[in-house]
């Protein structure tokens, strides 16, 4: 069986990438192609992966003469199987493939567009004869339950990811509090991710920092021991909210709110940090999956598929969306009042791996590719 994977980064997507490295242990005679966007990096790895690559530009300028490589490349290698992980490459496979038989396999990483009933609607009846879906979350799935899909399209398997806590520098540990000069009776309290800018029609960022910094804001008001650490990059470096938050943030004390921009290692972050808080207003399970396997216990909105990796008052706290004095006292509760919390981070970090079970990940995907193929 020959199998396309089809992303549009060679850097990100590294769980279609561990996906492929595994099920070529497991299978000897598939067979994987690739479709990407086109660029040099990590190509020497690729060559080595993958019989053959297309590279498309994912310009809109270039759109035609991308689909016309896309439906040429899959039918002179003669694919079976082109396995999406991205809408845009979904919707590629699909304008590009019409009227043949083959399968387009969607395997959905997020769930932000689902949550608009539109492009659900557009995404399960338009285009979709050949076109097969992997449900990364069991939230997910319901987003899909909801829109009358055809059940035996649909299928429910968690990202091909390998639950391993890199190793950090233990001779580095407390850099944070060194370097802010932080007594050690004070606690941090940290959050790491892309900072989104809001989507159409909303005023908030995707990850919600407005509600980090209105939670930090009270927090600091009500008391002088506690720290807020804010790390990663704006998404595509977007100035203007960069510059809104910047500005929410001048109001709150800026010695106690720090911006660290990007963080060279995330597992040295959370080692240094006494508490994770996540608060999108839409996730699957990727923002709180590296701070419960890293052992941090985490205070999230109960929101997207969240709910699947942290469990109340066991690994963490599930707060409502928006609701700052939830947020407050679950931060207080685990930092201040908790009897015993040395035993709950645990609890994340075994659910975590449990959970991403790489061999069954990577199994259940290759029954999937024999199933819809036979139909």
């Amino acid at each position: 069986m020959k199998i396309c994977i089809f992303t549009k980064t060679t850097i990100g997507a590294k769980w279609a990438y561990t996906f492929v490295e595994y099920a070529k242990l497991s299978n000897k005679h598939l067979k994987f192609y690739l479709i990407t966007k086109n660029d040099s990096k990590n190509s020497k790895h690729f060559q080595k992966l993958f019989e053959k690559i297309c590279y498309l530009d994912f310009h809109k300028t270039k759109i035609l003469c991308d689909l016309w490589k896309v439906r040429s490349f899959v039918n002179i290698n003669s694919i079976n199987v082109v396995h999406n992980f991205f809408a845009l490459t979904a919707l590629y496979a699909r304008l590009s493939l019409i009227n043949t038989n083959v399968r387009i396999l969607y395997e959905v990483v997020g769930p932000l567009h689902l949550e608009n009933i539109i492009y659900r609607y557009c995404d399960v009846h338009i285009l979709s004869k050949n076109t097969y879906w992997i449900a990364t979350s069991e939230y997910i799935k319901e987003l899909y339950l909801n829109t009358n899909i055809n059940k035996d399209k649909l299928f429910q398997s968690y990202l091909c990811i390998i639950p391993n806590p890199k190793p950090y520098n233990k001779s580095c540990k407390n850099t944070l509090r060194k370097r802010y000069n932080i007594p050690k009776t004070d606690k941090i309290i940290g959050s790491f991710s892309y900072i989104y800018p809001p989507k159409l029609f909303s005023s908030r960022g995707v990850k919600n920092h407005e509600m980090i910094l209105k939670t930090a804001a009270r927090m600091l008001n009500k008391r002088n021991d506690v720290w807020f650490f804010i790390g990663g990059k704006f998404f595509k470096n977007d100035q203007k909210y960069k510059i809104k938050l910047r500005k929410l943030s001048s109001k709150i004390d800026s010695k106690k709110v720090v911006w660290l921009g990007y963080v060279d290692s995330i597992e040295q972050f959370l080692h240094e940090i006494d508490l994770f808080i996540h608060f999108p207003i839409s996730e699957n399970l990727g923002g709180v999956y590296e701070s419960l396997l890293n052992n941090k216990i985490t205070v999230a909105t109960n929101v997207g598929g969240i709910s699947e990796l942290v469990k109340h008052h066991v690994n963490g706290s599930l707060i409502e969306l928006d609701n700052i004095n939830q947020a407050m006292d679950e931060i207080e509760y685990w930092l201040f009042k908790c009897i015993d919390c040395a035993k709950f981070p645990q609890e994340g970090k075994l659910l975590v791996q449990k959970v991403f079970d790489i061999n069954k990940s990577v199994n259940d995907r290759l029954l999937i590719y024999k199933e819809i193929n036979e139909e």
